[in-house]
């Protein structure tokens, strides 16, 4: 199953405008058709009792693959409540593509140079948004993007510094993400690397992913790649603190905030300008967003905390809304669209699995050989600053390549969680061994 594998996680960047073929129901791409394979293939390997289907990882990759299913499986049972039935299905087709992809790089990865030829693949694809990118900001030619809208002040043309990078994504920020996910790749590679050109060509590629980020007008996001080459440096050193370093750690944070906050009036009305609802007089997108957030949080109190049901988010928010958002109707936040959508149990599980990879992730490195330790930097990186960056989008529902990646991410966890339990039972042997002579 290497080579699906391989083929699928390739196939995701392709998007759903290349290659796809319209249905009545949805565009059929060629990671869709293989993603709904692994289905079938999964039935027919339990049939088989295949042994890529014995769970010999048990941990916490385990448990984050655990709350995926359950967040389907309530995906499932949220029809019963569910205002809208169309877009439940279309979120349920989604979610089953999203994590068959994350179930079948699982357990079908099943050594970290298999994993390794899955990044080299990864790297690729995206090298090849890489280009295209820079191709649009160069020429001015786009295929898929709506430039009413991407180009609307039309200064294009005439200002080239104006142009922004999008190639077949819905809009700047999902392309600007998916380059964030690209530093890592590049840096998890360069780290791997054995040959120095090699390495010099991922720095230039890291290089040139930051400057389209910084040319798509994502904030966040470019705020994102600073934070992540920050997180880098601190994960740098062994940290071994007490617990009242943390505390004292929050209590500074929270005193510079409040620092920042009196101190600064940019800062302070930034702040107040999301508190502000627009009830009335005009409001801006930043307070549109806002609004979005605190309908969200109304519909969550209105259902009793199970949420509005798989994809009727947009339809309450276009049929309740209790704030104006600018006739804006999706979530604009990955982590209330799981909560508004799916209910507190699903994000809670969700939140808590997330947690625990990166606190799994950073006790494993604390032991790893050097290399391999700086790989498990770059992920730990990666999911941090995921956290905010997913805010970006309009629906990561919709963004296919982030269901791959966590997939790969996934996948590391636990084969480095498989590689150090065989070490841990090398080095109970060797010690036996010692006794015995």
């Amino acid at each position: 199953m290497a080579i699906y594998s391989l083929i699928l996680l390739a196939s995701v960047f392709l998007g759903t405008e290349l290659l796809a073929i319209p249905t009545p129901f949805a565009q059929m791409t060629l990671y869709r058709v293989l993603a709904l394979g692994v289905v079938p293939l999964i039935a027919y390997r339990c049939l088989l009792k295949g042994p890529s289907l014995q769970l010999k990882r048990p941990g916490y990759g385990l448990f984050m693959i655990g709350a995926y299913v359950f967040w389907w499986l309530w995906a499932l049972i949220s029809v019963l409540w569910a205002r809208a039935l169309g877009p439940w299905a279309q979120a349920i087709f989604l979610l089953t593509i999203g994590i068959s992809s994350v179930v079948a790089l699982y357990l079908w990865t099943d050594s970290l140079r298999q994993w390794k030829r899955l990044v080299q693949t990864a790297w690729w694809m995206m090298s090849a948004l890489l280009v295209w990118g820079y191709f649009e900001i160069i020429t001015n030619i786009y295929f898929f993007a709506d430039m009413a809208k991407l180009d609307k002040y039309g200064t294009f043309a005439s200002q080239p510094l104006t142009r922004l990078p999008i190639t077949h994504f819905e809009n700047q920020n999902d392309y600007a993400t998916m380059l964030l996910a690209y530093l890592a790749v590049s840096a998890i590679l360069m780290v791997l690397s054995r040959v120095s050109w090699q390495k010099f060509v991922y720095l230039g590629a890291m290089v040139l992913a930051e400057y389209l980020i910084f040319r798509s007008g994502s904030r966040m996001s470019l705020l994102c790649s600073l934070l992540y080459f920050v997180v880098l440096f601190i994960l740098q050193f062994k940290w071994d603190l007490k617990r009242r370093y943390y505390v004292i750690g929050l209590l500074l944070a929270i005193g510079g905030g409040l620092a920042l906050y009196l101190g600064f009036p940019p800062i302070r009305e930034a702040l107040n300008a999301l508190i502000y609802t627009g009830r009335e007089g005009y409001i801006s997108g930043d307070t549109g967003r806002v609004n979005l957030w605190r309908n969200g949080l109304v519909f969550l109190g209105t259902t009793l905390g199970l949420g509005v049901g798989a994809g009727n988010i947009e339809s309450w928010m276009a049929d309740f809304p209790l704030l104006p958002t600018k006739g804006i109707v999706n979530m604009h936040n990955w982590w209330l669209e799981i909560m508004v959508g799916y209910g507190l149990l699903v994000f809670i599980a969700y939140v808590v699995a997330y947690a625990l990879m990166i606190y799994q992730l950073n006790r494993i490195r604390l032991v790893q050989d050097p290399k391999w330790r700086q790989v498990s930097n770059q992920v730990i990186a990666f999911l941090i600053i995921f956290i905010p960056a997913s805010v970006t989008s309009a629906n990561n529902m919709y963004i296919e390549w982030h269901w791959v990646f966590f997939g790969l991410l996934i996948s590391y966890l636990a084969l480095a969680e498989k590689s150090l339990t065989i070490t841990e039972k090398e080095r109970g042997r060797i010690y036996e061994l010692s006794n015995n002579h």
